[in-house]
């Protein structure tokens, strides 16, 4: 069925435009004195005006115009992205590797959307920097990529180990080859010193064998007498106590006689002769002569060994007969034949 066209809206504007050209035909004769400039300006306008109308009612005699559709986003394949308007697979794509704009460096390629090295090893080797390179042998690389072994050593199983090649049962130390078992400065094992007085036999350190004089015993390789020697009384390592002595290689306690040697002639004598002068003549039938004569008439009167059974002693520390009366030895010089009589009472 035919629609009839609406024609009545297309003489508007027409209308319109003739109702402004008639308006401006009354201004200019009512007007007789605008001339020259003025008359142009106005006509001027007035052809515009005209235009203008005649392209509305063209526009109207075409009707309404239809609009161009928007741009749609672009249809990719499965597993492919748009990127700028081109489809793109960015798990392989060098320029796009992952994500859209995303490019790999020089000497790599996109892998399940990673930029990885481009190098493609085999044999158990592996890519380092683009190099393909044995990481168990490699001692640049060795064990992993990067690490790499000192001077003087040689990747060996993923391990930097020292260069040097032993045999006949010897270890490297330090780069040396060394029989462990012999070496005094690597017994047993690199770096296990033996002392100076010790030598490494089948791995362990030993004492040095020494040849000793009579009497004398080989402690750690130092003679010592082990009847007199308080740290090896006896026998080695056998240490008195503080304070004790090492007789006939027994631990002793110390003495109660007192450490100094005490003389008769030089130390008791003068005592005896200076205080007990009454003696000299022979009372109380003790006589004191010359040094030789009193030693000899003391025998009587004192115990070798224990003054406390002496009655020389006790004739000196008695208060109830004191000799001298006068008690003139003070208790320094008894303490002193004390002693001498402790001593042994030698005729020294």
């Amino acid at each position: 069925m035919m629609m009839k066209k609406n024609t009545s809206n297309r003489w508007v504007p027409l209308l319109s435009a003739l109702s402004i050209v008639f308006s401006a035909f009354l201004f200019n004769c009512g007007d007789n004195n605008n001339k020259g400039e003025g008359n142009n300006t106005e006509q001027i306008a007035t052809e515009k005006a005209a235009e203008k109308a005649t392209e509305e009612k063209k526009e109207a005699d075409a009707g309404p115009t239809e609009k161009e559709p928007a741009d749609e986003p672009k249809a990719c394949a499965t597993g492919e992205v748009d990127c700028n308007g081109t489809c793109t697979n960015t798990s392989a794509d060098d320029k796009n590797c992952g994500s859209c704009g995303t490019a790999c460096a020089t000497g790599e390629t996109c892998k399940a959307g990673k930029c990885e090295s481009s190098s493609t090893c085999s044999n158990g080797e592996t890519d380092c920097s683009g190099t393909c390179t044995d990481t168990q042998t490699d001692d640049k690389n060795c064990g992993s990529c990067g690490t790499a072994c000192a001077t003087g050593e040689t990747c060996k199983a993923g391990k930097c180990e020292s260069s040097n090649t032993c045999s006949n049962g010897e270890t490297d130390c330090s780069g040396t080859c060394t029989d462990t078992q012999t070496d005094d400065k690597n017994c047993g094992s690199c770096g296990n010193v033996c002392t100076a007085n010790q030598t490494c036999k089948a791995g362990k350190c030993e004492d040095n064998a020494v040849t000793c004089g009579t009497g004398e015993t080989d402690c750690s390789g130092t003679c010592v007498k082990t009847d007199s020697d308080v740290n090896n009384c006896g026998s080695c390592g056998n240490a008195c106590a503080s304070g004790e002595s090492c007789n006939a290689g027994k631990c002793e306690a110390p003495s109660k006689c007192g450490p100094t040697t005490i003389s008769f002639s030089t130390d008791v004598y003068p005592i005896l002769n200076a205080s007990c002068s009454c003696h000299q003549s022979g009372t109380g039938g003790l006589k004191f002569g010359n040094v030789s004569e009193t030693f000899t008439n003391l025998a009587g009167h004192i115990t070798a060994g224990d003054p406390d059974t002496s009655n020389l002693i006790k004739r000196m520390e008695s208060s109830a007969s004191p000799m001298p009366p006068s008690g003139k030895i003070g208790q320094t010089d008894i303490d002193k034949i004390r002693n001498w009589i402790c001593q042994g009472a030698k005729n020294n």
